[in-house]
């Protein structure tokens, strides 16, 4: 959204574009961010970096900390 209607598109490398996964009792967060990576037909790669996981059955103190993730997210 940031290139809508802009005749060169532009990349600041900030992700704006987050999500998880949640399988086996372990929460993942990510963040996922379109980069210009120097190509000539200027369309953006898009990049899903990890950001942190969460073992939810360990005990209260991950568990609280992961859902505490997820909501901020």
């Amino acid at each position: 959204m940031q290139s809508y209607e802009l005749d060169e598109p532009a990349f600041d490398n900030k992700a704006y574009t987050f999500g998880l996964t949640y399988y086996g009792s372990t929460l993942q967060l990510y963040a996922m961010h379109a980069n210009d990576l120097g190509h000539v037909n200027r369309k953006p790669k898009y990049r899903t970096t990890k950001i942190v996981s969460f073992e939810l059955t360990n005990n209260l103190d991950t568990y609280c900390q992961g859902v505490g993730a997820f909501r901020n997210l």
